[in-house]
């Protein structure tokens, strides 16, 4: 297994890696970066000792209450991510990963759970026990949060100590003070704050290799698609099918699994038909258009939705794609097409044509949500903020869109070069 992570790893200590370490039988006197830097723990007391069948049955390095190692970094202001996996063996129940240079510590402290980076982020109290653990902190430095983590359960996020540790020690503090009997097997340290889904990989990975019981979620695939509601360009009665696509893809986390999509369900889409199904633009598939999309391959599959505009109305109709996604198992897509005539004396060059008559979409609150364009370039406005609403009997008791001072839509396009020819009919209603 490998960090999922690397971008800003400064420290890797793992005690698989014993050709990263400098020893004198099981005496460890060196740990060295696995990332091949520079930077290493070095025995400043004591002698830690390598132990082959440690945490999980893999290798981790024991210390007592003489031995202490330190890695000679000031990282105290930050930021920083750290991450590591222990236990306290019985004995002396102190300090296991902390600082030579300030009041820092993560995780141990008497009992677990205890963050303190020159102020208390964390003040935990469940009792020492000798059970593997895996701590994680992110510290974003003066004047921004530190976020702890015990087992990828959030404990805190606060502001009450901002500081990293000023000298990374393992075992003890500030030198050969308030030692443990304990087991360090693995520490990780980046010199950013790692987002929420990069910590969990990495936290996933420790959980996995020591086989911890923990919060951290495993890689699984996430159905994405590129239009919350597929709407169609609005033609006339009689004219050719309108048609619109919109995108599948697997966007899971690093090393997800494929997301297999087990059927495409129409049963609601009536009157609009699936008019093809194609898996990364060259292979067409057949109902119920099972098929896998694998992120890193960088699959997606385009479904393309058409409607025979034969009379004049709004029609609405939905499907569903059933997939592998755990959050997901059955998404729902709603289709929203308008058949109508513009009804303009001249629609050579007309690209833009909304009637409150017609093509006004309303969403479940009863409020407009799109307004289509009937000129059959399928542009449109969609309400940005507020709540416009379909008045029946407007200006000369016909339909109009009414706007309060929260409420607005665009269309989303640029026509600043010109030309343009643009006509409306408003009324402002007091107020």
């Amino acid at each position: 297994m490998s960090v999922p992570v690397t971008d800003g790893l400064v420290l890797w200590l793992d005690a698989g890696e014993a050709s990263k370490m400098t020893l004198s039988g099981d005496t460890v006197t060196e740990w060295r970066d696995k990332m091949g830097s520079s930077t290493k723990a070095t025995t400043r007391g004591g002698a830690p000792t390598l132990v082959a069948d440690g945490i999980n049955g893999l290798p981790t390095v024991h210390f007592d209450t003489s031995s202490w190692m330190n890695d000679g970094v000031d990282r105290s202001a930050g930021p920083v991510t750290i991450l590591y996996v222990s236990r306290e063996t019985g004995g002396t129940n102190l300090r296991v990963l902390n600082a030579t240079g300030n009041n820092w510590l993560l995780g141990y402290n008497g009992v677990r759970n205890r963050f303190y980076f020159e102020g208390w982020v964390y003040q935990g109290s469940v009792d020492a026990d000798t059970d593997p653990h895996l701590y994680a902190a992110t510290i974003g430095g003066a004047g921004k949060n530190s976020t702890v983590y015990a087992e990828g359960v959030l404990l805190a996020s606060n502001q009450n100590g901002t500081q990293g540790p000023k000298i990374l020690q393992l075992n003890g503090f500030m030198g050969a003070t308030e030692l443990s009997d304990c087991d360090i097997s693995e520490v990780l340290v980046f010199n950013r704050v790692l987002s929420k889904d990069e910590l969990n990989d990495v936290g996933y990975y420790l959980q996995q290799k020591y086989d911890l019981q923990g919060a951290y979620r495993g890689p699984e695939p996430v159905l994405d698609f590129d239009k919350s509601q597929v709407l169609l360009p609005t033609r006339k009665p009689g004219a050719p099918e309108i048609t619109t696509s919109f995108i599948l893809t697997n966007i899971g986390s690093t090393g997800t699994p494929p997301l297999e999509i087990s059927a495409i369900n129409t049963g609601s889409l009536a009157p609009f038909v699936i008019k093809s199904v194609v898996k990364n633009m060259t292979q067409a598939l057949s109902a119920p258009y099972a098929t896998s999309l694998d992120k890193a391959a960088g699959d997606q599959l385009v479904v393309t939705v058409a409607l025979s505009p034969m009379t004049a109305g709004i029609f609405q109709g939905n499907f569903t794609v059933q997939s592998n996604d755990s959050a997901n198992p059955s998404q729902r897509f709603d289709v929203t097409g308008c058949v109508a005539e513009s009804g303009s004396p001249v629609t050579d060059g007309l690209v833009f044509h909304l009637d409150a008559a017609k093509g006004v979409i309303k969403d479940a609150s009863d409020n407009v949500s799109d307004w289509l364009d009937l000129s059959g370039n399928g542009v449109g406005a969609t309400t940005r903020a507020g709540a416009p609403t379909l008045v029946a009997d407007g200006i000369n008791g016909l339909p109009t869109v009414h706007f309060d001072t929260s409420s607005w839509m665009n269309d989303g396009v640029d026509r600043s070069a010109g030309p343009v020819t643009i006509l409306y009919v408003s009324r402002e209603t007091g107020g």
